[in-house]
């Protein structure tokens, strides 16, 4: 299963409204953002043999990074991987492209990483159907 999250980010300047998805802590591989790349408003055809790397720092402070793929139209899609949404709070991201000559970097976006409503304590106290594991 997977929820595709369309962006579109500019290289040279910011959007006037910052961008962000919503995420629940603790998802797991669900998250494909399908990013279009923006020189100044105009889409930038990513080359097919440029690398794309999320750059993600999650509220707690720790760095977390997943490469992309750059599609046939120029487009990059991206898993959100679920290192990034372990910590409660606004994980902050952009996107580093390059190639053998040059590389940029995006306009920032978020990740708000919601609690679920049991916590990891409770998981790990119930089975499936709700009832109490017994050791």
């Amino acid at each position: 299963m997977q929820i595709n999250i369309p962006f579109t980010l500019d290289v040279t300047r910011h959007t006037h409204v910052h961008q962000y998805m919503t995420a629940r802590q603790g998802d797991s591989n669900v998250y494909r953002l399908g990013l279009t790349i923006t020189n100044g408003g105009r889409k930038l055809a990513v080359p097919d043999n440029a690398a794309a790397e999320l750059k993600c720092i999650r509220p707690d402070g720790a760095l977390v990074t997943s490469d992309g793929s750059v599609m046939a139209d120029g487009t990059i899609k991206i898993t959100v991987p679920t290192r990034a949404l372990t910590a409660v709070g606004i994980v902050f991201c952009e996107v580093n492209i390059s190639d053998d000559t040059s590389a940029f970097t995006t306009e920032t976006f978020d990740i708000r990483v919601e609690p679920t409503v049991i916590g990891e304590k409770e998981i790990d106290e119930t089975d499936y159907d709700g009832g109490l594991i017994l050791f």
